[in-house]
């Protein structure tokens, strides 16, 4: 009997040893993102389709917007898109907190993240939630560091003139090629678009 009390009693130091009230549980992974989709719909290189847009980046923000909220999205977008003077970096925006498709995927974990080469995964989900098969090309106008690198932009996205051409990535790429590959489509050729959403979510 007293064998087994002394033992009761090294067992439960033992336990007692290997427990440090100390020790912190580590929080709970960020919930606050921006969400990102790709347009189902696809556009030429001309933006200003309904005035009084004066440049074609705010028109191409407006069809995100519109686009957004036929899908029962809320809130202002702005498309990945850059123009011979104003970057894709510049106009999206940096909540310090991951990017992430609709369904929940994680796009890059920050902004340096969207602009280091490379996505987690790629940008495949669009305004409705659904999976993208097929037409990945997408107009930007951007290299991988979210800049525009002197590529062509579809005279300021104002123009489907096919003798214009327009720089484009491809929704199915994670490496640089998602936003640049290294070519591009003349402007009146039909491309998507990628969404980035102007507030953070929970």
């Amino acid at each position: 009997m007293k064998i087994i009390y002394a033992f009761m009693l090294l067992f439960g130091s033992v336990l007692l040893l290997g427990c440090d009230d100390d020790e912190e549980i580590p929080p709970p992974p960020p919930t606050e993102h921006v969400k990102v989709f790709l347009t189902s719909t696809a556009h030429d290189g001309n933006f200003i389709v309904n005035p009084p847009f004066p440049t074609g980046l705010e028109g191409a923000d407006a069809t995100c917007t519109e686009v957004a909220h036929l899908a029962g999205q809320t809130g202002d977008w702005t498309a990945w898109l850059s123009d011979q003077t104003n970057d894709a970096a510049d106009r999206i925006l940096d909540g310090g907190v991951p990017y992430k498709l609709l369904e929940g995927t994680i796009v890059a974990n920050n902004k340096a993240d969207l602009l280091d080469g490379t996505l987690v995964n790629p940008i495949l989900i669009d305004e409705s939630g659904n999976t993208v098969n097929g037409a990945f090309e997408v107009w930007t106008a951007t290299a991988a560091d979210g800049i525009n690198p002197g590529a062509g932009a579809c005279t300021q996205w104002t123009v489907n003139d096919a003798l214009i051409f327009g720089q484009i990535g491809r929704a199915d790429a994670t490496d640089a090629e998602w936003t640049d590959v290294g070519g591009g489509n003349p402007c009146d050729v039909y491309n998507r678009l990628y969404c980035f959403a102007n507030v953070i979510s929970n």
